[in-house]
């Protein structure tokens, strides 16, 4: 299910609301809204769980996601569920299977039986960490289809997605909040991340990277980016 969402080109999220409110200066004219496509999302975990046991579900409640470990949090195994006469079931195809075991954890993309095909990659090189100059704020970037990303989420729980090398327009492809009750996470994933293919798997397997709360063994790199946004420094507040 999608729904138009109408916001400006740039914006942050109020400390002293719950709504969006553009970041320009008040005597400057706002600027025209634009109206995007987004796509709904739950993110839903069983009490005392995070990322690493959860699901991800679509406006109406259908699974797309499964997240799944072991009792001691070794191997985490993320699956995409697709439809089969209406009804969603999980599948044979293993998105990632993610090791935690190391001092730098490792991640397996494809089907766990491929193993020459798909060769386990470091985390912390697929996905390297971005100085943001808080201890609040984590950043890291991915890289997909030859463009970069920047996956960033702030300790209050709210994080998005912008496209790197496209800061200027400030409008973020995926945001996502932790809910007021603190039992689930809301995201919305806009048009110009689901109409690219793979690229809301490849994000999916990066917020479960970036919430999974295992030491990764890496240090952050400095990017030189017009815009505090692509490294996301700023105040953000739970909700949007």
């Amino acid at each position: 299910m999608s729904f138009a969402i109408a916001e400006p080109p740039a914006y942050y999220l109020a400390a002293e609301a719950h709504d969006l409110r553009p970041s320009f200066a008040v005597t400057t004219p706002p600027p025209p809204y634009v109206e995007r496509i987004a796509r709904k999302f739950r993110i839903l975990s069983p009490p005392g769980e995070g990322i690493l046991n959860t699901s991800i579900l679509d406006a109406v409640g259908r699974p797309l996601y499964i997240t799944s470990s072991d009792p001691k949090l070794k191997k985490t195994s993320v699956r995409r569920l697709r439809p089969s006469s209406g009804t969603f079931f999980v599948t044979d195809e293993e998105l990632a299977r993610f090791g935690w075991e190391r001092s730098s954890p490792r991640v397996r993309f494809g089907p766990v039986g491929d193993k020459k095909r798909n060769p386990k990659v470091k985390c912390k090189e697929w996905l390297p960490k971005v100085d943001t100059g808080s201890s609040d704020v984590q950043s890291r970037v991915l890289t997909f289809g030859g463009i970069r990303y920047t996956v960033t989420e702030h300790k209050g729980g709210a994080g998005y997605l912008l496209r790197a090398d496209d800061v200027d327009s400030s409008l973020p492809l995926a945001r996502w909040c932790t809910t007021l009750d603190a039992r689930s996470q809301r995201l919305e994933v806009f048009e110009d991340a689901y109409v690219i293919p793979g690229l809301l798997d490849a994000f999916v397997l990066a917020l479960v990277v970036l919430q999974c709360e295992q030491p990764l063994g890496d240090v952050p790199h400095f990017l030189d980016f017009s815009s505090p946004k692509s490294y996301g420094t700023g105040s953000f507040h739970r909700g949007f």
